[in-house]
């Protein structure tokens, strides 16, 4: 489909908050070293906003969720989450082997102008309030000749179901979405740690590079691939594109990461048996809070008594538990001598 470029393509100018985190600013974001020299290696799948008949003027939407893609991937691939969170987002979100979350379900939930767009913070609101679903929960098929089935009134008409309300949920239990906001002169560092959602003017081309003819002025949000060589990540047809100078961006982008939350103490009845079944296994009985650990004979034997009620065995709990888990407990032997 041809890109008119006189439309309005989604993005709104954002708002920067005097309260707002800001790269090399005081905020609780721990930074990790993910791309030594851009994204663009680590980039999701390409997916257009704009379909056979309409264009969603979810921009701000798309490239967020691209960014975010992109910034989980890396850290899967550097195994920087825990393996079962690993596993949990491979098993929910992954498609033709990368993490795809729903660009639909955020571009509604997100209260996306269906004739203007939305901004930045907005959009990130949204993705950290909600968490998001995947993409295969909810596909609509932007390209089907069908009118009926696919018109704008349709793709707005979205509400979740509770199987995507579940996954949402689940996932804004393992980890928790961060951004910040960067000023040009940043971007080169702040890129190397999160995945940065830049704004400008599109699209007007010359010499097969981009530009934009009114510096500061903006209406479509994208994903930064390659600060240094001022390469995007669209989704518009051509995917990746090369802009002409720094000047053609806005001066702010928002530096969007994927935080892994601290694992919680799972709850666990006292005189229950607990077994470690991963890692090096192990065997100990819960009691006030602590782990004792001791001989395994010694920790059975003891279980087996504190859980019998005269002659007759009560059949006390057994807990199953990763070594994770394990690991977030004090531990003590039978004499109460912590290890």
């Amino acid at each position: 489909m041809q890109i008119d470029e006189k439309q309005q393509f989604g993005a709104i100018q954002p708002i920067i908050k005097p309260f707002s985190y800001q790269f090399r600013g005081m905020t609780d974001i721990v930074e990790e070293l993910l791309f030594e020299n851009g994204c663009v290696a680590y980039l999701p799948e390409s997916e257009m906003q704009i379909g056979t008949y309409f264009d969603t003027y979810g921009c701000v939407s798309f490239s967020f969720n691209n960014s975010l893609e992109t910034v989980g991937g890396r850290k899967i691939e550097l195994e920087s989450f825990r393996s079962e969170n690993s596993k949990w987002l491979k098993d929910n979100f992954f498609k033709n082997g990368k993490l795809n979350f729903s660009d639909r379900d955020l571009v509604v939930l997100s209260k996306t102008n269906p004739e203007k767009g939305n901004d930045g913070w907005s959009v990130f609101l949204a993705a950290k309030n909600n968490g998001p679903v995947p993409e295969s929960m909810n596909f609509f098929n932007l390209k089907d000749v069908n009118y009926s089935v696919n018109n704008k009134l349709a793709y707005y008409n979205y509400y979740r179901g509770k199987n995507e309300q579940k996954i949402a949920d689940e996932f804004n239990k393992r980890f928790e979405i961060k951004v910040e906001w960067v000023e040009r002169p940043d971007w080169q560092e702040a890129s190397k740690y999160g995945a940065l959602q830049v704004y400008t003017k599109a699209w007007y081309q010359r010499n097969g590079k981009y530009y934009n003819p009114t510096p500061g002025q903006i209406n479509h949000a994208i994903q930064m691939a390659d600060v240094e060589g001022l390469k995007v990540f669209d989704s518009y047809d051509p995917f990746l594109k090369e802009l002409e100078r720094e000047e053609d961006f806005y001066y702010w982008a928002l530096k969007i990461n994927l935080i892994e939350k601290p694992m919680e103490k799972p709850e666990i009845k006292n005189n229950s048996l607990v077994l470690m079944v991963t890692g090096p296994g192990d065997v100990g009985l819960f009691l006030d809070g602590k782990i004792i650990k001791d001989n395994p004979a010694l920790i059975l034997s003891t279980w087996l008594a504190r859980n019998s009620k005269g002659e007759t065995f009560s059949g006390g709990p057994v807990r199953s538990i990763t070594q994770e888990q394990w690991n977030l407990f004090e531990h003590y032997n039978l004499k109460m001598e912590k290890l």
